[in-house]
Order: C-alpha cells, then sequence, then structure tokens
C-alpha cells in the first residue's frame, strides 16, 4: 500500500510540475494518497482582507517533494467577530479537509442514522475530514461540499491549538518562520 501512495504522490507532483495542477486527483483513492503524503507550504502567504464579506484569508500552496501542486491550504479569518472565529481548509481544489471554528457557536447538522459516529447536531467548533465525506465522490472529482462533520477534540480552544491539529490531521508542515498568526482585530479596510 505505502508503495502505491508513493508512485501517486510522485505522479501528482509530476502532474503539478508540468502546470496540470490537480488533475490526478480524481479518484478517492488518489485523494487518499494525496492525505497520506507528507505535504509543505510554498512562501509566506500574504493576508487579503475584504471589507465587503468581513473575513481575511491566507493561502499557501502545497508542495509534495518539494514540488508545488495544484493544492492550497488556507486560513479564512473573521476578525470583526467576537469571540473570533476562523476556518481552514485543504483545496484541491475543491477543499477536501475543513475545520471551522465557529464563534459563536452555529449549529451543524449532519443528514445520518442513529448510531452513526457523526452526532446529528453540532454546535461549536468542528470538522469535516475527507474520510467521512469520500463517500460523497462524484466520479471524476471530489465533492463540492463536506457535509459530514465531527465536534473537535476537547482540547482545542485557540487559533494555535486548532492549527497543529489540523496540521498533524492532514500532514502539512510549516518551514521555520512561516506559521501564521491571525491578523489583527478591527475594522477591514
Amino acid at each position: 500500500y505505502l508503495l502505491g501512495v508513493e508512485a501517486s504522490v510522485r505522479r501528482f507532483a509530476i502532474i503539478a510540475s508540468q502546470g496540470r495542477g490537480s488533475q490526478m486527483l480524481c479518484t478517492v483513492q488518489a485523494v487518499d494518497a494525496f492525505l497520506a503524503a507528507d505535504k509543505t507550504l510554498v512562501g509566506d502567504g500574504d493576508w487579503v482582507c475584504d471589507p465587503n464579506e468581513d473575513q481575511c484569508r491566507l493561502k499557501y500552496t502545497i508542495a509534495l517533494n518539494g514540488i508545488p501542486t495544484g493544492a492550497t491550504f488556507e486560513v479564512i479569518d473573521f476578525p470583526l467577530e467576537r469571540p473570533r472565529g476562523f476556518t481552514l481548509t485543504l483545496n484541491l481544489p475543491p477543499c477536501v479537509w475543513r475545520l471551522d471554528f465557529d464563534h459563536p457557536p452555529k449549529g451543524h447538522t449532519n443528514d445520518v442514522p442513529d448510531g452513526h459516529e457523526c452526532p446529528r447536531l453540532l454546535s461549536g467548533p468542528h470538522y469535516h475530514p475527507w474520510r467521512l465525506n469520500s463517500q460523497f465522490h462524484l466520479g471524476k472529482r471530489p465533492p463540492d461540499m463536506l457535509p459530514l462533520a465531527l465536534p473537535l477534540p476537547q482540547g482545542i480552544k485557540s487559533f494555535k491549538t486548532a492549527l497543529a491539529w489540523f496540521c498533524a490531521e492532514t500532514r502539512i508542515t510549516f518551514a521555520k518562520g512561516q506559521l501564521p498568526e491571525l491578523p489583527p482585530r478591527g475594522r477591514l479596510i
């Protein structure tokens, strides 16, 4: 299995280096292989704030074996919310892994039968892992939405702990000096 993962990652890295983006990631197995691979980030990322949407975005390109891919890691911050909320995403595109740190807690409904590992109703910080949502794969591309979510583990209470947990779960490594901080609170200009 590991050799298959390495081969898939190598093929994806070659395709990405030829400028064909994430065409390789069209099967559940290919997305699984991408998620199983160690990933690094390219560049330092720059916050871009949109006053019309009351949010700021920080985007990094993901590299496999040092080769930039069409995939991205994004931090979406809501600096006007009190307390502050944020979202972390891993995008091929589309998004295949997401963490929502909602403040104030927003409800999320999982359309699942009784006894499913996902609770029907969630309130507060939660995450949408690929392993729960791969069943919605559309054959040629991952689903546009990640409808199923689980509550975050109890100890995750801040941006730093959420970021560390998300990156460990998705195998993303930050280089020294790359670790993002949320932009200052306040009015977006």
